[in-house]
């Protein structure tokens, strides 16, 4: 038997967590916003605007964790998926092949050698990070605020490409959550995201990077099967 259990209270604690702003920053953000392009976005109103619009998301993702345990970072690579409303796949290729899938309340976390459900109604934390998914994703400003301290703000220092940089800090306000993640930093330039930082209460921190973004996405039947199956990938494929 792996040692899924130990994983478990890592991923619940930074993997969804990740899902849940990242993905939903990533996929809407490339499109123009109501009432004029990526420029335009200049206040947490504007951002929140464009993130009213649901679509299916496929994305490379590079993720370093700095463990307070450990000497070296751990490093690992995959890829992303999310179908809205509800269903999210993390399939990792590298060091280890591994997959993550959320479907509606049901968790499935598989690895080379074994398999584990759980449901999400069971644990608190959980269901309220994907709740605050479905609230990002709405575009409901109101709701998000009730959950996180929400400081955003506009770097006038810019890009090499000669554009201005926006950062968010979110810091939960959910003792359940708090608990756990002290505060997540995301920067980015106009409708893209360059990182995501989550801060951990017990010292640890992970960076997630994306590359390859594809937003917009409609899966066909046989890629619903092959992104969202509990199953360890083919890292070939």
């Amino acid at each position: 038997m792996s040692d899924l259990k130990p994983r478990i209270n890592i991923c619940l604690r930074t993997t969804i967590l990740l899902w849940v702003v990242g993905l939903s920053l990533s996929h809407p953000l490339a499109a123009e916003p109501a009432g004029g392009d990526g420029n335009s976005i200049k206040t947490l109103e504007d951002l929140m605007l464009v993130l009213s619009e649901s679509r299916g998301v496929k994305a490379n993702f590079s993720e370093e964790r700095k463990l307070s345990i450990l000497k070296t970072p751990v490093r690992s690579e995959g890829t992303l998926y999310f179908d809205p409303p509800n269903r999210l796949a993390r399939h990792t290729r590298r060091p280890g092949r591994s997959s993550m899938v959320v479907d509606g309340d049901l968790l499935i976390m598989s690895d080379e050698v074994s398999s584990q459900e759980i449901d999400l109604g069971s644990s608190k934390v959980a269901r309220s990070l994907v709740n605050n998914f479905i609230f990002l994703l709405s575009g409901d400003l109101k709701s998000l605020q009730e959950i996180y301290k929400i400081d955003f703000e506009m770097n006038r220092n810019l890009n090499l490409t000669g554009e201005p940089r926006w950062i968010i800090e979110l810091e939960p306000r959910q003792n359940t959550t708090r608990a756990l993640v002290e505060k997540i930093r995301i920067e980015g330039q106009l409708g893209e995201i360059s990182s995501m930082e989550t801060f951990e209460t017990n010292g640890d921190r992970s960076l997630m990077t994306f590359s390859d973004v594809r937003t917009g996405v409609t899966f066909g039947p046989e890629e619903l099967t092959h992104a969202f199956s509990s199953q360890v990938q083919d890292p070939t494929r």
